[in-house]
This record gives C-alpha cells, structure tokens and sequence, in this order.
C-alpha cells in the first residue's frame, strides 16, 4: 500500500467528518458521514450495533472511506483508502477510543450527551486499509 505523507495523515486527523461506504444486505453502496478518531495510523469510530452501517458492516467488512476537505480548487486535499472494518473487542483498546471520540467531539467523553449517545453497548470499529488514493492541491 502507498505511503501517504505525514502532512495528509496529520490533515486527516484534524478532519471532523469522514465518509464510510458500505453495502447493505441487498448489495447496493451506502456512503454515510461519520465522527471518527485516528490513534497512530489507525481509524476508528462508533456505530449502533444494531444500526443499518453496525449490522452491515459486520456482515460484510469490506468498506471504504474519505476524508477530504478544502474552500478552493488550490485547497482540496483528501484521502480514500479501502479495507475491512473489525470490532475492536480489546477493552482496554475500547476504553481508549471511546474517551477519544467524548474527547474530539463534546471536549470531554464526561459530557452527559456524549454518554447517551456513546454507551457500553456501541460497536467500536477499527478501520484496516488496504489501499488508498490521495490528492493534495494545496501543495501545488
């Protein structure tokens, strides 16, 4: 798999939205926009169980995702890898995800809205590309 650059991967971890693509039990694509966190390289993020992507996603684990932004044509950046989504079942590696999703998007996993969201019961998922495209016009 390509090498993306340290300033993508630091841009991508910035980004407050990703898109995950997914298909459904009758093999039609879904793109969703997500909250997600990077820890090291890797992506995770937090999903119903029971929701359309949670059940989707554990019956068939190949998916891809995007994260990307920009204001112009000289600022677009982005990154689309493809790979498997796993259950992260470690619960120490859990515990991690989940206080850094309360931290990233409520400034604390504390916040009482964060936990009604966010329950013990939610499908913590870890992202495993396999391969990526990336663009950078920022850097022309």
């Amino acid at each position: 798999m390509r090498r993306v650059p340290r300033s993508l991967r630091e841009f991508c971890a910035a980004q407050k939205i990703m898109r995950l693509a997914f298909t459904d039990a009758r093999g039609y694509p879904h793109v969703l926009p997500l909250w997600f966190v990077t820890i090291g390289h890797e992506f995770f993020f937090g999903t119903d169980r029971e929701s359309a992507k949670g059940r989707a996603i554990l019956r068939n684990p190949r998916v891809g995702w995007v994260i990307d932004g920009g204001t112009s044509v000289r600022t677009y950046k982005g990154v689309s890898f493809w790979g498997r989504a796993e259950e992260v079942t470690d619960p120490r590696l859990w515990r991690k995800v989940w206080r850094a999703l309360g931290t990233k998007y409520y400034g604390s996993p504390k916040s009482r809205a964060f936990q009604q969201l966010y329950t013990p019961e939610t499908l913590i998922v870890r992202l495993r590309p396999e391969g990526v495209f990336f663009w950078d016009h920022s850097a022309e």
